[in-house]
């Protein structure tokens, strides 16, 4: 609803039986839109000389643009909200093989598939109603993919479909579950592989009732393969989603596999560019496109030594380091088209903005060459773990609050109101009634206070935070892209 072209208020609409989100509102569609009229929003180009950053005009940004990056090697870092027109765009001038972007685990899910399937893409989350079980694979659906957790539980209390989830965790999604498997991160794999035994072999027994039991159910069944939440930043998630797909491809009936995107256009920067760490960048230059670095590169340095381009709608953090300073429209912006799990998605505003992205990059000579995805060899030999366990360590799992992946948990008064606090959550015997405690890993410490959570398995350390901030970013250093299976000390804090 808009007042005075102004947006006023965002609903959704219920009862609509196809589409993405099938109706539901997003985070950020529903409380994030003031983002659009935050103080915090970028006005003009901005120019770095010395210690001093001065306006420009777009005209004189474009010419920058041109002499000081578009003849040199390129180090690309993006973000994976943007439309499929900008992404294409990005391709062509600044090339598909020297990038970055936090669609890194999806892209390592993907080719875990394909090694199986021989096909790097996921089937559509519509399988879903199709199969007659459900098996998801992750922890924390319902904070990471909040719509599909609904849809996930729809499709069990309305059209009776049984749910199965294997993770680290407790789930809300367990309330519907036929059976839930909780298990060290260690072992998703072996578990994975266990009941590819059992689910073929009648007589193979893992001398565990609730493994028995859900292997005699997948046995003959038509199943989808759900693989999203947590399991995305496990550092086992190729061999994760490699095994699920091995275990999918023996079931009798046709089953299917869905690999959920953390963020609105996972797929098509998967797909469209090979991408690589940051630290693995050799370029002379950078260009940051709609990044946010704590948030879409924690535990990472991005080298501000050389001459940066940050492309974005804020004031952020990175404006500090950066050479040139453009600014582009936000999401609730956008036009054009985003690819989803049910295929193209298409942006629609009636929002005017001064600065497009696409029309930024329209003016910039772009290459010829095509992307050419590097061969994925189908190999059916199913690997092991990197996860080890210290001995006197915890394991820490960071979850953020569902707002946290995008700019609207940073620039919205709406959702500020809503969102949760930084807080370590563990069980009892590993709490040991401290209110108060450092956390300590390898890249950095933090005070933190402590829950107490019954639900939490002892020897794993769970902390929420509210967005990605330095210290978070530094506690995770070394561990990009991965959020959890990272080794840490609980130390009390006088």
């Amino acid at each position: 609803d808009t007042y005075h072209d102004k947006i006023k208020r965002v609903v959704g609409r219920i009862g609509i039986n196809d589409g993405h989100n099938r109706g539901y509102l997003c985070v950020r569609g529903k409380w994030g839109w003031d983002i659009v009229y935050t103080d915090k929003r970028l006005k003009k180009p901005l120019l770095r000389e010395g210690e001093n950053l001065k306006e420009v005009s777009i005209d004189e940004a474009i010419e920058i643009l041109k002499e000081k990056v578009l003849n040199r090697e390129i180090n690309l870092f993006v973000e994976s909200s943007l439309t499929n027109e900008e992404l294409t765009r990005l391709a062509a001038i600044f090339g598909t093989e020297n990038v970055t972007s936090d669609a890194l685990p999806y892209q390592e899910a993907l080719e875990g598939v394909a090694e199986v399937t021989g096909r790097f893409d996921t089937d559509k989350l519509s399988a879903i109603y199709d199969a007659e079980i459900i098996f998801v694979v992750g922890d924390f659906i319902e904070e990471i993919n909040p719509v599909v957790a609904t849809l996930l539980r729809l499709a069990v209390v309305q059209r009776g479909k049984r749910l199965i989830r294997l993770g680290n965790f407790k789930s809300k999604l367990d309330s519907v579950a036929f059976e839930s498997l909780i298990v060290n991160e260690e072992k998703l794999i072996d578990t994975l592989k266990h009941l590819i035994m059992g689910t073929f072999d009648t007589s193979y027994s893992f001398q565990d009732e609730k493994l028995d039991k859900v292997s005699k159910v997948l046995r003959n069944k038509k199943v989808a393969f759900v693989i999203g939440g947590m399991a995305l930043f496990h550092p086992d998630v190729k061999e994760i989603s490699k095994t699920t797909a091995f275990l999918a491809g023996r079931m009798v009936a046709k089953s299917s596999i869905i690999v959920i995107p953390p963020k609105a256009n996972s797929i098509k920067v998967a797909k469209l560019f090979d991408l690589k760490r940051p630290s693995e960048l050799d370029g002379e230059v950078n260009v940051l496109v709609n990044v946010e670095s704590n948030r879409d590169f924690f535990g990472e340095e991005i080298d501000f030594s050389k001459f940066t381009v940050l492309f974005t709608p804020y004031y952020n953090h990175d404006v500090s380091g950066a050479h040139l300073i453009i600014p582009i429209e936000t999401g609730l912006e956008k036009k054009g088209t985003v690819e989803g799990l049910e295929g193209i998605l298409e942006l629609k505003t009636a929002l005017n903005t001064e600065y497009s992205l696409l029309e930024i990059l329209s003016r910039l000579p772009f290459r010829t060459s095509d992307f050419q995805r590097k061969e994925i060899k189908t190999d059916k030999e199913l690997g092991s773990t990197k996860v080890e366990r210290k001995e006197n360590y915890l394991s820490l799992s960071v979850l953020p609050n569902r707002s946290s992946w995008n700019s609207v948990s940073y620039y919205s008064e709406n959702v500020v109101k809503v969102s949760g606090k930084r807080e370590l959550r563990l069980n009892p015997a590993n709490a040991r009634g401290r209110k108060m405690v450092m956390l300590k890993t390898e890249g950095g410490e933090l005070v933190v206070p402590v829950v107490e959570d019954s639900s939490i398995p002892e020897g794993k350390a769970l902390l929420r935070i509210e967005r990605f901030s330095r210290d978070i970013s530094n506690l995770l250093r070394g561990s990009f892209p991965y959020l959890t299976g990272v080794p840490c000390e609980i130390l009390s804090e006088e």
